[in-house]
């Protein structure tokens, strides 16, 4: 097995053990919020204790997802979260693009001193 293979396989395993350790932070958001949503419409219409208590629990397992999320974009864009500790994801996430465009290799030059772009 070459470099390359063994580099993709280790991604993919990561990429694997990401998804069934900690879960798609976002996928779950976007549940969360269909399910909030869901929940108060239905209290629009007539009031319900059950789900009153479940729209509490959710927005507590909301704001716990909310920390997640700026956790993650956090140690993705490696800011200085005191100085920027707030939930503006969007700022970390563009700061994550921003280095992934800086950090990518397009070409390389070999010991001809020849440039290889593939």
């Amino acid at each position: 097995m070459d470099w390359s293979s063994k580099v993709n396989n280790t991604q993919r395993c990561l990429l694997d053990w990401n998804k069934t350790t900690f879960g798609n932070i976002f996928s779950a958001k976007r549940r969360l919020v269909r399910r909030l949503n869901g929940i108060a419409s239905r209290l629009l219409q007539e009031d319900n204790p059950f789900l009153i208590n479940l729209q509490k629990e959710l927005w507590s397992q909301y704001e716990l997802l909310l920390i997640r999320e700026e956790l993650f974009w956090f140690q993705k864009s490696r800011c200085k979260w005191l100085e920027f500790g707030d939930r503006n994801t969007s700022y970390f996430h563009g700061t994550t693009v921003i280095r992934r465009r800086k950090n990518r290799i397009v070409k390389l030059q070999n010991e001809e001193g020849v440039w290889i772009e593939n």
